[in-house]
């Protein structure tokens, strides 16, 4: 165990350790000085131990400072338990000196509410598995609090998680998790986070998640799934669809930098086999509040004063975005009502020009129809194009032509362009067996191929 008592003074051997070599001091010289601080009431056998007041003996050989019951004690099991699964588990220096830190702040935010802060081994019953520290309230209800660092993302990580996390709720404990900074992952230009199977195992949903919850829900019975997708999110292409809002409750998990003495409170709604989860909002607070206790006692203080008011102002962007959308959307529609009542025009005009030319059997014997290019135009709109171009078409017909499309070919579509030089080249007739046309006539034509 790291902890014994002397008289009634508590000696936090790992604590002591860790605050000397963070000055800078070397292992031997931390070593030299805790043997002279406790070697000699050791000796005596005057340090006891919390849990079974019998007396321990002071160890500082390895890495890991404690004490060893000379007797067997329940303590003395779980120190066991405890130290092969940091060893196997975690990140030893990270999770040593972090843990050492959030003690710190959990004492002086719950020791003065009568809250007993106890390292997780000093149990006086025998764990299975054995947490970080456990939080005794005045009214004996118990909770378990873990710091994890260890990242591993292997199934049988996830299992151990979930199984630790049914073995504290088991035992009556109610469990909470402080997750090393390093895991945050958030996808680079999407509200998307990531995790490792096991990380959301550790979720919790506080009042605040419930509130938010609520606030997503009606975002998407307002706006829709897509249009929340898109806008809240940044997804334009939803690459789990099956997945997208089933079920849009969010969830919270509380990643720790001790050492800054801050807290990231995540909050997500979890997608595609808890892999990902939309980034709803994310609070940046100090560890002190992260450690507070709420008004109920039925959690910790995981959310910052500005939450309700952050939600007000996702909702007026939002709104925003989708009373633009909307503009957008009938202006469209507008612009098409307005083309397609110019296409009625433009048909009507061109049954105008058909029925003219319906009279007639050739361009040829009514050059008063090509008179203005607007007619004209109008005409190589219509399905009788063809009747332009002919054989027996003469020069002032081909010059009339090629003037008004130089003029007027910005208005043709390539389809409607492609069908004139098609059958220009088809008056012309193939390259080596050309019809007999009239040699200026067939350099108008070559030209109107060209356009």
């Amino acid at each position: 165990m790291e902890v014994a008592v002397l008289i009634d003074q508590r000696i936090e051997i790992n604590k002591e350790w860790f605050e000397q070599l963070s000055t800078g001091a070397s292992r031997e010289s931390v070593v030299r000085n805790l043997e002279e601080k406790y070697r000699i009431h050791s000796n005596k056998k005057v340090i006891e131990c919390p849990c079974c007041s019998q007396p321990v003996t002071l160890v500082l050989r390895g890495e890991t400072p404690h004490f060893r019951h000379r007797d067997p004690c329940p303590s003395a099991e779980n120190y066991e338990r405890y130290i092969t699964r940091i060893k196997k588990s975690e990140d030893n220096i990270t999770h040593r000196a972090g843990r050492a830190i959030l003690r710190t702040y959990l004492e002086g935010q719950l020791k003065p509410q009568s809250i007993i802060v106890q390292d997780g081994y000093m149990c006086r019953s025998s764990l299975k598995i054995v947490p970080d520290f456990i939080l005794t309230f005045p009214d004996g209800s118990i909770w378990a609090i873990d710091y994890i660092t260890g990242s591993r993302e292997d199934e049988a990580y996830n299992n151990y998680i979930q199984k630790r996390t049914e073995t504290y709720r088991a035992a009556g404990f109610k469990p909470f998790f402080f997750i090393d900074f390093s895991w945050l992952a958030t996808v680079p230009e999407r509200k998307v986070v990531s995790f490792y199977k096991a990380e959301q195992q550790m979720k919790i949903q506080t009042e605040t998640d419930v509130q938010w919850t609520a606030f997503m829900s009606e975002f998407i019975d307002v706006f829709g799934k897509a249009f929340v997708l898109r806008e809240y999110f940044g997804i334009q292409q939803h690459v789990f669809e099956r997945d997208a809002f089933q079920s849009p409750d969010v969830y919270s998990l509380a990643y720790v930098d001790p050492g800054a003495g801050n807290a990231y409170i995540q909050r997500f709604i979890p997608v595609h086999h808890n892999k990902f989860g939309y980034h709803v909002h994310r609070s940046l607070i100090s560890l002190e509040r992260a450690t507070s206790l709420d008004h109920l006692n039925h959690g910790f203080t995981w959310w910052d004063n500005e939450e309700t008011e952050i939600m007000q102002q996702r909702l007026q962007i939002l709104s925003s975005h989708y009373e633009r959308e909307v503009a957008i959307a009938a202006e469209k529609e507008e612009l098409k009502w307005q083309q397609q009542e110019l296409n009625i025009e433009v048909v009507q005009q061109n049954h105008l020009v058909n029925d003219k030319f319906s009279k007639h059997t050739t361009v040829a014997k009514n050059p008063e129809i090509l008179a203005s290019d607007i007619e004209l135009m109008n005409y190589l709109f219509s399905d009788n194009i063809r009747n332009l171009f002919h054989i027996d078409m003469s020069l002032s017909e081909a010059l009339h032509i090629l003037t008004t499309l130089r003029a007027n070919k910005n208005l043709l579509s390539r389809i409607q362009m492609e069908r004139i030089r098609s059958l220009a080249r088809e008056v012309m007739g193939p390259i080596k067996y050309p019809n007999s046309i009239d040699s200026d006539l067939r350099r108008v034509l070559i030209d109107i191929a060209m356009l």
